[in-house]
């Protein structure tokens, strides 16, 4: 197999979650697609089998766009620069993340609001644009909602509460949770009862660190648990080495990716070289 650089991580991901590997028991991935530095265009099959969280009438407004087919989404989180958001926006990528809490990856409000307008502007089927809150209060939030047009705000780690998720209004919420495993799959029951549309699996972050994008894998088989029952974004520790593994063995509605496909924090791996199968 011919060697990849890290410039094509991300769109080797992309391809991986579009196509039908990540559902193909016993794949091997290296006796069936040949990658060079720019990713030649390969056919890959369509077949992804997923049992389907449209959530639309359950999401408020809208869900995050998803394909009609079934497919898993995908959110590339912690973007801070309008080329990635270019890169990204033509392949198939349902949800980009801002981070607006303390962060590598944080965006100031101006800066964001101008990633929200080129996201939405430059492709028809644009994703849609969640903003990541750790330790901001409500009140907070909801200026960055209106003054941004978000389509979401994901509520991450242990600082806020079901009061909190059911304080969020005119917006829906994403639950994202410090998942430990087993003992936490009643918080993600709790999170979707008080209102929250998605439950986002992430691993524990350190103590003195920021709440995501650690690199820190979740545990699959609790996550699996908590996807047959909750409408579950998948997130912690993904990489194009691992993702249709992920898929696999949780079932996600949506895999959710931003220390694995990047240079440094807040610098996607995209080299301008995407292609979707």
């Amino acid at each position: 197999m011919s060697t990849c650089s890290v410039s094509c991580h991300l769109p080797l991901l992309i391809i991986l979650v579009n196509s039908g590997f990540a559902n193909s028991k016993g794949v091997d991935f290296s006796n069936r697609v040949k990658l060079a530095y720019h990713i030649k265009p390969i056919i890959l099959l369509r077949s992804f089998v997923f049992h389907g969280y449209t959530q639309r009438s359950a999401y408020g407004k809208q869900p995050p766009r998803r394909r009609e087919n079934g497919m898993t989404g995908i959110k590339i989180c912690g973007i801070t620069r309008e080329r990635d958001v270019h890169a990204i926006s033509g392949m198939g990528v349902q949800v980009v993340g801002i981070v607006f809490t303390e962060s590598p990856r944080r965006v100031l409000m101006g800066e964001a609001r101008e990633l929200v307008a080129v996201t939405k502007r430059i492709h028809p089927n644009a994703p849609d644009v969640w903003g990541v809150f750790a330790r901001e209060p409500v009140e907070m939030i909801s200026e960055y909602v209106d003054f941004l047009g978000l389509d979401a705000v994901q509520l991450h780690g242990d600082f806020y509460t079901d009061t909190d998720v059911a304080a969020v209004k005119d917006v829906a919420v994403v639950r994202g949770l410090s998942f430990r495993g087993e003992a936490d799959i009643p918080a993600a029951a709790d999170a979707i009862r008080n209102g929250a549309r998605y439950v986002l699996l992430d691993a524990p972050a350190p103590k003195a660190g920021p709440p995501g994008g650690t690199g820190r894998m979740t545990d699959w088989a609790a996550a699996a648990d908590v996807a047959k029952r909750l409408p579950t974004v998948l997130s912690g520790g993904l990489t194009y080495r691992n993702v249709a593994q992920a898929i696999r063995a949780v079932r996600p509605a949506m895999v959710d990716v931003s220390s694995g496909v990047e240079m440094a924090p807040g610098i996607k791996d995209a080299g301008g070289h995407f292609h979707a199968a």
